[in-house]
């Protein structure tokens, strides 16, 4: 099997390598992943690839360090072929020899995953979304357009249906919806560029919209993710500013701090978490198994409630006096000036919105061959996250 795709680097897209591996390694010996990815050299962007195979790749896929190098970090290098590319320049900045030998190889599944998630409002991210996830999308097109290709899978995201509430399919679209953010208008109109070129077209393509990503809560290591943003940013908020007051590690989770913040939310609503080992199986095990589906939503059956996981959170980082405010506080203190400066600038038109279910029965005679259910994002779950996030103190240098 010959696999190209984009983002191989990044939180879902290496997930999704090492799904690939781990349904593949059998039969390493006939599976080739050419990855394109962002780096000076293909050397440099090898060495990324090996490095993270070798490290969360390996734990993946179950081996101890004396395992993987004994069974597969000697086949690595051939499974996998690093081409730098860039999604901003034109052709992709692939070299001549790189571009003849993509064009040269049979190619059974393109994934693009590759894109900016930046949840600001800023001008510059509205300029950086434009380029990298809608035009580098449509650079991607225009490569699979001289490729042979027999399917190609986009990775959209549950949230291009903008403002849209109650019940939605995971072929809708509105483009006279509101939109939260710049990355949200972006995936859409990325994804209506896929739907168009594959229009009139013959090959096979899928779009696949996850909702909020979390740790890996399927494979192990249990918690495990690199990308603490979303809902895990309002425990690093939180954290940061505890440990300047007890200054020390050891007591970060361990003592009890009193932090007066206010936090406006909808106490009707939540959001829909869905593990990222979950994501990559259903994104995979779609294409190995000729699913009829075209649109997936990859979610959770059920929302958990902002209320519920806001107390969760704190009971994980130790932390008492931060409560959910029907309103933002018009008298704010000093932590609350600068929540709502920065963290909840960003999240609070999520953590405001309208219930969205976004419908995912056509997951489940997937879920079924695949023999998985995704995880529930109850208490125990979500401590899990917590747990990992602790570890890596939610991605903070707090050193």
């Amino acid at each position: 099997m010959i696999v190209a795709m984009t983002g191989a680097t990044g939180f879902l897209g290496s997930n999704l390598l090492f799904e690939i591996f781990k349904q593949n390694f059998t039969q390493l010996n006939r599976l080739k992943i050419f990855a394109l990815g962002r780096a000076k050299t293909a050397e440099q962007l090898g060495e990324s690839l090996e490095k993270l195979m070798a490290n969360d790749g390996r734990k993946y896929l179950g081996l101890s360090q004396e395992e993987y190098e004994q069974k597969l970090q000697p086949i690595v290098k051939q499974c996998i072929i690093p081409i730098p590319a860039d999604l901003t320049q034109d052709n992709l900045a692939l070299s001549l020899p790189e571009l003849s030998n993509l064009k040269q190889a049979k190619i059974d599944f393109f994934f693009h995953v590759a894109a900016l998630t930046d949840l600001r409002c800023d001008r510059s991210v509205e300029f950086s979304c434009s380029e990298i996830n809608v035009k580098g999308t449509q650079r991607v097109l225009d490569l699979v357009s001289i490729l042979n290709l027999r399917e190609f899978i986009y990775i959209g995201t549950a949230f291009s249906c903008g403002m849209e509430v109650g019940k939605i399919q995971p072929d809708s679209i509105n483009t006279n919806n509101l939109f939260r953010n710049p990355y949200e208008s972006s995936k859409l109109k990325s994804e209506l560029l896929v739907r168009d070129y594959f229009r009139n077209k013959a090959m096979k393509f899928r779009v696949f919209r996850p909702s909020v990503l979390a740790g890996r809560l399927i494979e192990r290591p249990i918690g495990t993710t690199k990308k603490f943003d979303v809902f895990y940013s309002i425990p690093a908020f939180i954290v940061k500013n505890k440990y300047e007051s007890v200054n020390s590690l050891n007591k970060l989770y361990s003592e009890i701090v009193e932090m007066p913040l206010r936090v406006h939310l909808n106490y009707n609503s939540g959001l829909n978490i869905v593990p990222v080992d979950y994501a990559v199986k259903i994104i995979y095990g779609a294409c190995i198994h000729s699913d009829p589906s075209t649109f997936y939503h990859i979610a959770n059956l059920q929302p958990i409630p902002h209320i519920e996981y806001g107390k969760w959170m704190l009971e994980a980082i130790a932390v008492k006096g931060c409560i959910p405010s029907p309103e933002e506080p018009t008298n704010k203190n000093s932590l609350e000036k600068l929540y709502y400066r920065t963290v909840g600038r960003v999240l609070q038109p999520y953590m405001l919105s309208e219930s969205m279910d976004f419908q995912t029965d056509n997951l489940r005679s997937l879920e079924n061959k695949l023999n998985i259910e995704c995880p529930p994002i109850n208490k125990d779950n979500f401590m899990k996250l917590m747990d990992f996030a602790k570890q890596q103190y939610f991605g903070l240098n707090l050193t």
